[in-house]
């Protein structure tokens, strides 16, 4: 019997592992003025541990505030415009290394002066105010100035005290009736950048009246065709000031009918789209006490003028008709029209979901 050498080869069964890879962005662009600008990476495999260590190049016009630097998201302050490099260098635990440069553009200015309210608002007998301007994005080190620029009153200014006027909250005291315009300026400490900012207080005294309200109808003969109200309240007259203005469409009106471009907040109110029928409006005007008065006014929308005169056709329009389609339609309608008849004045008129076109000409 012969003997015989047995070898045994056994492999193993694991793959090799997957490379690192980091994930970033090569360019960041930031608009000043930022509090903190944040640069953010990730890797894959994402449950791998890995070491994080982030570096600033010097090529920047100044040098930022950096923290984080051992963490996926690095933190940047302190900016002017110019390019900074940042570079990041990414370690697995089994020794794998990335490294990646990123580019940061930042454009605009560093600074900007900002208040919590640009309109501050005292009853008498109270004669003091608190300004603030803590939302101001500064840099270290920012110069900051408060200054009484105008008032409609015989006060004398040095009469009015600004208590801290070089920090961004003040307090302004000794106030009189009537308006006062204080500017918020910040400098940086090289001089090279300036922002401001303007806030009014008024001071009221405590006998006034409610708004009174005023309202004027500027377009006569509203119809299908001139299918445009505007109702004008500069007039309106408030003892505090106005501080809200609000049109309402009455339920009472014809369901149809919108504000253009949010004029229900504004003194002068743009109302389209409408259809023949009754409409009311109701204006209510708040002012800086929060006391409200309120009018209401009646417009007549008439039919079309001269309707024995006109050739009317109605076609529904598809949902899936494009726009373009729905015009070159039209189009050829209206050629049609001026063939048969040159003298007809031609107006085309929306309603509703039905696209009516009318067409005003001797038959």
């Amino acid at each position: 019997m012969s003997e015989f050498d047995y070898s045994l080869l056994i492999f193993s069964a694991t793959t090799a592992p997957s490379p690192l890879v980091v994930k970033i962005s090569s360019s960041v662009i930031v608009r000043l003025p930022q509090q903190v600008t944040k640069l953010e990476a990730s890797v894959e495999p994402s449950n791998r541990p890995v070491t994080y260590k982030w570096t600033y190049k010097n090529d920047g016009p100044v040098t930022p505030i950096i923290e984080n630097i051992n963490t996926s998201d690095l933190l940047i302050s302190n900016l002017r415009p110019g390019n900074y490099s940042f570079r990041l260098d990414v370690t697995d635990n089994i020794g794998n290394q990335q490294t990646k440069t990123i580019l940061l553009i930042a454009i605009g200015e560093p600074i900007e002066a900002r208040v919590v309210n640009h309109r501050e608002i005292v009853f008498w007998p109270s004669n003091d105010v608190i300004l603030d301007g803590t939302p101001s994005i500064i840099e270290q080190q920012t110069h900051i100035y408060w200054t009484l620029i105008s008032t409609d009153n015989k006060q004398d200014a040095d009469k009015i005290n600004i208590l801290t006027p070089n920090s961004l909250k003040t307090r302004i005291t000794n106030l009189r009736f009537g308006q006062y315009k204080f500017l918020l300026t910040l400098v940086t400490n090289d001089k090279q950048y300036k922002s401001n900012v303007e806030v009014l207080v008024i001071v009221y005294s405590q006998n006034g009246q409610p708004p009174k309200v005023s309202i004027h109808l500027e377009t006569n003969n509203v119809n299908i065709l001139n299918n445009l109200i505007i109702l004008n309240a500069t007039t309106t007259t408030a003892d505090y000031g106005i501080a809200k203005w609000q049109w309402i469409k009455s339920p009472l009106s014809p369901a149809i009918g919108y504000f253009i471009n949010n004029s229900n907040l504004s003194p002068i109110a743009y109302i389209t789209n409408l259809i023949e029928g009754q409409y009311i409006f109701i204006l209510q005007v708040y002012d800086d006490r929060q006391q409200m008065s309120e009018m209401n006014i009646t417009v007549n929308v008439h039919g079309i003028p001269d309707e024995e005169d006109l050739i009317e056709i109605i076609f529904l329009s598809k949902p899936y008709l494009y726009q373009q389609t729905l015009d070159n339609l039209l189009a050829q309608i209206r050629v049609f029209l001026i063939d048969l008849l040159p003298n007809i004045d031609i107006i085309m008129i929306y309603l509703h979901k039905l696209m009516t076109s009318n067409y005003h000409g001797e038959v």
